[in-house]
C-alpha cells in the first residue's frame, strides 16, 4: 500500500528528526522502554487528528496522526510487524494488562519502591500503616488505590 505524503507529514518527520539529531542513544531510549512517552510527545504536539496506538504483542506505542503511524524512527505506517490498536480503547478491553503496562512500561516504577503497587506517593508510617496519598489513606489489603490496585494483588 503506497501512502500519500503531505506537507504535515514532512513537518512531523522534521519534528522527529530534531530528537534523532542527538544520536542513537535517543532513538534507543524511545524505541526500548520509553516509546509511550515519545508517542505522547507527538500526540500533544500534533493534536486533534492524532491518537496514541499500541501493539500488545510487540509491546510498542506509537502515535497515529491522520492516516500515518509514527514513532522515534519515523513513519512506520507500512511496517507489517505491527498490529495497532487505539490505546484509549485497549485500556478498557484488557484492564488487567493495562494495569501492568501503566505500572511497568509507562510509569516504570519498581515494585519494591511502592507499597500499594502503583501510587508513587505511597509509604508506610511509623506505626506500620500503609499511607497512600491518592485519597485512600490508610489502605488495607483489600482496599484499592485510585488506580484500582490492592496491596493483596501486588504482594501475590
Amino acid at each position: 500500500m503506497e501512502t500519500k505524503i503531505t506537507n504535515k507529514h514532512e513537518v512531523i518527520l522534521n519534528f522527529i528528526e530534531q530528537f534523532r539529531h542527538f544520536g542513537p542513544a535517543v532513538e534507543d531510549c524511545f524505541s526500548h522502554g520509553m516509546c509511550f512517552h515519545f508517542a505522547n510527545i507527538l500526540w500533544v504536539r500534533f493534536g486533534p487528528d492524532s491518537y496514541i496506538v499500541y501493539d500488545p504483542v510487540i509491546n510498542h506505542f506509537a502515535c497515529q496522526i491522520g492516516g500515518h503511524v509514527f514513532d522515534i524512527t519515523g513513519d512506520i505506517t507500512d511496517d507489517p510487524q505491527y498490529k495497532w490498536v487505539m490505546w484509549s480503547k485497549y485500556m478498557y478491553e484488557d484492564p488487567a494488562h493495562t494495569k501492568r503496562i501503566v505500572r511497568d512500561c509507562i510509569w516504570k516504577i519498581p515494585h519494591d519502591l511502592l507499597i500499594c503497587g502503583i501510587c508513587p506517593k505511597s509509604f508506610e508510617d511509623d506505626h506500620g500503616n500503609l499511607i497512600c496519598e491518592c485519597d485512600y489513606s490508610p489502605v488495607g489489603l483489600d482496599d484499592p488505590c485510585i488506580f484500582g490496585y490492592t496491596r493483596q494483588e501486588v504482594e501475590a
